[in-house]
């Protein structure tokens, strides 16, 4: 037994009247209530119970005071949690009495102080004749301790376990303390900011970080706290080497900072350990963690860390970044092209501008395939003359021209403008194509578009002449409600952080679009009427269309083979061999032309044709639950019924 034990329990009756019931020592408890003091005071196993004292109504032992060999646990009111504390042994040295509170000191400094009937039974009037030996006792009992070493110290020290159980126990003794949250995530980094190189734990390192936000979810003095929590949380994922997120916390931190140069030091050293990534900022990031962006001037930036939106200094924007003319703008939102990912145009005018992008883009792939007239009409909202006046201003230069042409499509082209309503307008477009159709490269809506890959395949293998199709800008906006309410607080935190007019921001960068609808139809020139045919340079496709008659004979041949059988038998096989052979066809360019004549899916196609395959492979028939687990399937792809049924036509077959 420890002498400070013997101490403690050679002075009986220091506490008052004795009994086993509200006010006794820890060796008359029974295992029962031992055990039910520990749990409502939270005290750990490898600490002694050496006394309790109990002032609830009914002794249900959940509060008054418990001393431990550690320290003093006391529950003023077990209707507040939030009143419980700890006193430790360690952290006294001296106790006064006055107006029947015992106070604590560690020389000058108050550290606490316990009611007197938390501390012994008796009445009022005996307190004052106790309350000298008390206080010795109780000193004395502290001098016979050894001060704790904060768990820090103990990091500090290397005695890193010893100083993670010891943070742990904090935490566990004080749930609401900030300090003690602190305490456990600054030991957990400085055990592994020391740890040997390679040997970092993240997970402990992610437990860091969780403890720090732990503290700054329970700070009540964020001027005093938030600074070092900050700075900490930085330090943490700089050692993690998510140095994308330690700059935005050290941006953070600036708000709070005394010396906000030594934190754009911080930030400036950030960007440039980020160099690579930082100039190559649309390569690095998925387009949902780089949607919206806001640039900020330098002296502002201080605080400007928002859910959902980049903060970027002025002074340096990732080099990976286009914008239209004359931006960017300092509290301007912008949002990124959703598949030009170097191109970002203000959030108030996305909508159009991609809406007038992706009916550029379309015109422009319908006048590589050969058409001779388009036109485009207004069915609802904006009129072409309108948005096409205010796409010129926006494309006065190359930034925003997001698809690439070749120039020149044909040699003689007519623009006319009919009005054949009061609410309709309609643009038509009169060219003189002279290259045979083809797949220009370089397209940027094309790949998320099936119906204009049908399109190209349909022109291309079997020469259609009039297509239309009905483009709306609800397709081109890609921000849904929810998201628009997060990124409207986001933006406006950021505009209140750099005392911008929120109001007046929030009216004219979040305006609600008018919904725009119009119809484009074209008619294209036949194949069989391009004489001289012009060949394109960057035509992926021109084999597949500049057909010599040997090789027309031979694909026709080919072709009405798989259309009477479906499959080829070895003597069709050896029949048409034969025939290329006496065609003057290579091996190689017949493969190529037989390849005209399968199919083309886009990625949600071929895994609908997968499907479909799936269901065959047993018995080669499809039952009706099939058949609606199919459709359910189509629908959820996106792909329409129409195309649905020629996919299913044309795998059946096969």
């Amino acid at each position: 037994m420890s002498d400070f034990i013997k101490k403690f329990q050679s002075q009986i009756g220091w506490f008052g009247t004795a009994n086993t019931i509200d006010c006794t020592l820890g060796y008359n408890l029974t295992d029962f209530d031992r055990r039910t003091w520990r749990s409502n005071f939270e005290i750990p196993l490898d600490e002694l119970i050496l006394f309790v004292r109990d002032t609830s109504f009914w002794n249900d032992k959940n509060e008054g005071c418990v001393m431990t060999d550690r320290g003093i646990y006391v529950i003023n009111d077990n209707d507040h949690p939030e009143d419980e504390y700890i006193i430790l042994w360690s952290e006294f040295d001296n106790v006064i009495y006055k107006e029947l509170v015992f106070y604590f000191f560690n020389g000058d400094e108050q550290i606490g102080g316990i009611y007197y009937s938390n501390l012994i039974k008796c009445e009022d009037s005996e307190i004052r004749n106790k309350a000298t030996s008390i206080c010795n006792f109780l000193a004395d009992l502290a001098s016979m301790v050894e001060p704790e070493i904060s768990p820090i110290q103990l990091a500090e020290d290397g005695k890193y376990e010893e100083a993670v159980s010891s943070a742990y126990n904090y935490v566990k003794s004080a749930p609401e303390s900030v300090d003690a949250h602190f305490t456990l995530g600054r030991v957990l980094y400085l055990k592994n900011a020391n740890a040997p190189e390679g040997e970092l734990d993240n997970d402990e390192l992610d437990a860091a970080a969780n403890e720090f936000l732990e503290a700054l979810d329970k700070t009540e003095k964020p001027e005093e706290d938030n600074y070092v929590l900050y700075r900490n949380l930085a330090f943490t994922r700089e050692l993690q080497n998510r140095t994308y997120q330690a700059r935005d916390l050290y941006i953070a931190a600036m708000e709070f900072s005394s010396n906000p140069k030594a934190e754009m030091d911080e930030i400036k050293n950030c960007e440039q350990l980020l160099s690579e990534t930082w100039d190559n900022y649309t390569d690095v990031y998925d387009y949902s963690n780089r949607k919206f962006c806001m640039p900020i001037r330098d002296f502002e930036i201080g605080g400007c860390n928002a859910t959902g939106i980049d903060v970027f200094r002025m002074s340096n924007i990732p080099k990976a970044m286009t914008f239209p003319t004359g931006h960017p703008y300092p509290g301007q939102l912008y949002i990124g092209h959703p598949y030009n990912k170097s191109l970002y145009v203000p959030y108030e005018q996305s909508e159009d501008i991609f809406f007038m992008d992706k009916v550029h883009e379309l015109c422009y792939l319908l006048e590589c395939l050969g058409a001779e007239q388009i036109e485009i009409t207004s069915i609802k909202g904006k009129q072409v003359s309108e948005m096409n006046e205010a796409a010129s201003k926006m494309s006065g230069s190359a930034d925003l021209k997001l698809f690439s042409g070749e120039g020149q499509i044909s040699n003689s082209s007519s623009y006319s403008s009919d009005s054949s309503s009061k609410t309709s307008r309609t643009l038509t477009v009169r060219l003189d194509p002279m290259k045979l159709p083809y797949l220009p490269e370089n397209l940027i809506w094309y790949s998320q578009q099936p119906q204009w890959q049908r399109l190209v395949e349909r022109r291309i293998n079997n020469n259609i002449l009039e297509y239309s199709e009905s483009v709306q800008s609800s397709d081109t906006r890609f921000t849904n409600s929810t998201e628009m309410d997060d990124i409207q607080a986001s933006a406006k935190y950021l505009w209140v952080k750099i005392k911008a007019n929120v109001e007046q921001n929030t009216k004219s960068q979040f305006r609600e679009s008018t919904e725009t609808v119009w119809n484009i139809n074209v008619k294209f020139r036949s194949l069989k009427d391009f004489s001289n045919p012009v060949t394109s340079s960057n035509s992926t496709t021109n084999k597949s269309i500049e057909l010599t008659s040997e090789e027309k004979e031979y694909l026709e041949e080919y072709q009405l083979c798989l259309e009477e059988g479906g499959e080829l038998s070895s003597k069709e096989l050896r029949m048409l061999d034969r025939m290329r052979i006496r065609l003057g066809i290579t091996e190689e360019r017949a493969e190529e032309l037989i390849q005209t004549l399968k199919p083309s899916y886009t990625t949600e196609e071929q895994e609908f044709v997968d499907e479909i395959k799936a269901c065959l492979e047993e018995d080669g028939v499809i039952s009706d639950r099939e058949m609606r687990m199919l459709d359910r399937m189509r629908s959820r792809l996106g792909i329409s019924e129409e195309r649905g049924k020629e996919i299913l036509r044309i795998v059946t077959k096969s």
